[in-house]
């Protein structure tokens, strides 16, 4: 996969657990689409020196890497889908699904598709479903 978004045989495919929210998808939506928000919620122990604006976001993983993202499409109350820029270390690409299920009941489920190099991939899988699966739980605590 090039940095397009295009998706291809070396990407290894990645998804949260579903989560939810008591908020309608509109407000998550609102919340979500603009990555300054989104850079705000990834305060996380491993993250640090965020920068955001409304369409791309940087930050630094455990000290040791800096990451880039940028916004690729939006769905209205339903998908953000996002990219590495063209900088980052990182080839991925990841989604952010809401599913409106009631009126104040939103599941949420992030889906990435990442090239990790294959002798990292046992070593980063259960750290990267791990950082998933926490980000959706803060998402759906907006």
């Amino acid at each position: 996969m090039g940095q397009s978004g295009a998706i291809d045989g070396s990407m290894e495919k990645y998804v949260s657990k579903i989560t939810r929210s008591s908020r309608p998808a509109w407000q998550l939506y609102e919340r979500l689409a603009t990555l300054k928000n989104l850079g705000q919620l990834a305060g996380h122990e491993h993250v640090s020196d965020v920068h955001a604006t409304d369409d791309e976001c940087r930050f630094t993983v455990e000290g040791k890497f800096s990451v880039g993202l940028r916004i690729v499409d939006r769905t209205p109350n339903s998908t953000i889908k996002l990219a590495g820029t063209e900088d980052s270390p990182l080839n991925f690409t990841a989604w952010i699904q809401l599913k409106e299920v009631g009126e104040y009941d939103t599941a949420i489920r992030i889906t990435v598709h990442a090239a990790v190099p294959l002798l990292l991939r046992m070593m980063a899988k259960k750290r990267i479903q791990r950082g998933l699966d926490e980000f959706a739980e803060r998402l759906a605590s907006v």
